[in-house]
């Protein structure tokens, strides 16, 4: 599946350039398959429906994540559930988005005997072209492998594009709030 690029409602100044959301589609297929393949056999070659929002800076309610980039990411074996799939990652960025002081859905009112899991983030994206506003936010979310694998890709698909600031020790603080081993062994490498 192609990236889709999806319009913006309200904040036309974010609009994600084909180019770039093209590339992040790929970032995110690449990092599900290397995640995939960590988390065994079984899910080797399986994907996922992936996200990437826009949160503007003075929080969310359900309706105000701005869609960016969204489509299939990873393998195929699993893509016969992809409404499950394509619901549970809009979900995950929906709850991640209302509660504002968490950078995981881990972390945000995740409940898996209500369908809510871990697998979406938050991530301050300072790229040229993309925000020049550094106040805003963007989830990245995904749905597919076990929640430990959907995060882990996340972060990886960020770190593939090198979206996380340096300075900024994000990626740590997700990991361990999440307490994500899984992810911590990934991109310990």
């Amino acid at each position: 599946m192609e990236a889709r690029m999806l319009p913006i409602m309200h904040v036309e100044k974010f609009k994600i350039p084909a180019e770039v959301g093209e590339e992040l589609l790929k970032a995110a297929s690449t990092a599900v398959q290397t995640v995939a393949r960590a988390c065994g056999e079984e899910h080797a070659n399986k994907g996922g429906f992936f996200r990437f929002l826009l949160v503007p800076y003075e929080g969310c309610k359900f309706f105000e994540l701005e869609p960016l980039v969204e489509g299939w990411a990873g393998g195929t074996s699993n893509q016969s559930n992809i409404a499950q799939y394509y619901h549970l990652s809009m979900e995950k960025a929906h709850r991640l988005g209302r509660n504002t002081l968490c950078l995981s859905s881990f972390e945000s009112e995740r409940d898996p005997e209500k369908c809510q899991f871990g697998g979406a983030i938050r991530t301050p994206c300072w790229v040229d072209g993309i925000n020049d506003d550094a106040a805003n936010y963007y989830i990245s979310s995904f749905s597919g492998l076990p929640e430990e694998g959907d995060e882990a890709a996340m972060l990886l698909t960020m770190k593939l594009m090198e979206w996380m600031p340096p300075y900024y020790p994000i990626t740590e603080m997700i990991i361990d709030r999440s307490n994500n081993q899984l992810a911590r062994e990934l991109l310990a490498s």
